[in-house]
């Protein structure tokens, strides 16, 4: 079953008296679970390695200044292999799977540390102040259900950066709860739950 997650990259910010200009950005999902866990199918329908070396391909000769990436988690190292023309700030790590995992999992005490979320930029473009943010507990709903939030680490990432032209812009790519049935209030509550924190900190945090 297709679950559907969110990525959103929000820029802000802009430096008083900006000149006009062009600024290319995106966001991508790489649908990067692993095809396969302890010889279990996890992802069948995933792009895989060669799937995921042709994303960074096209991603490579699309020009986008600022990409904010999403699920490249376990096939992160083909995907910036072959983005040579871009930076990459801190990754959270792969999807694996042990007995303990597992353990874990069912006792839903387990939660991968990934987040889902990298941020890709120009060379030329510098990036500073990264802050990576969990969600509150309130702001994902669903472990071994409703898409499965819980599992991972799931939250925001700020980070200041700063153009060729040396404009400043502040960046906030997330990762929100997600669930194939929209109807489902405890979804719809944790994703405005997440709306609130993410409020919060703009105005609180960034804006003083």
């Amino acid at each position: 079953m297709r679950f559907l997650y969110t990525t959103m990259l929000l820029l802000y910010a802009l430096a008083s008296h900006a000149q006009d200009g062009t600024l290319k950005v995106a966001t991508y999902n790489v649908d990067g679970l692993p095809q396969q866990l302890l010889n279990l199918p996890i992802n069948a329908e995933g792009p895989g390695v060669e799937g995921t070396l042709q994303i960074g391909e096209r991603l490579e000769a699309s020009g986008w200044d600022i990409i904010g990436l999403n699920e490249d988690f376990n096939y992160h190292d083909q995907l910036t292999s072959t983005m040579t023309s871009y930076n990459f700030q801190t990754f959270k790590g792969r999807v694996t799977a042990s007995l303990g995992i597992i353990v874990g999992i069912l006792a839903k005490t387990y939660r991968c540390e990934a987040d889902g979320l990298e941020l890709a930029t120009r060379n030329g473009i510098t990036v500073e102040n990264e802050r990576i943010m969990a969600w509150k507990p309130e702001a994902v709903h669903g472990y071994l259900d409703n898409a499965n939030d819980s599992l991972t680490k799931k939250g925001f990432r700020y980070f200041t950066v700063t153009l060729p032209d040396n404009h400043v812009i502040d960046v906030i790519i997330l990762h929100a709860d997600a669930s194939s049935t929209w109807d489902a209030i405890d979804d719809l509550l944790a994703r405005e739950a997440a709306m609130e924190q993410l409020y919060d900190f703009i105005v609180g945090e960034i804006n003083g």
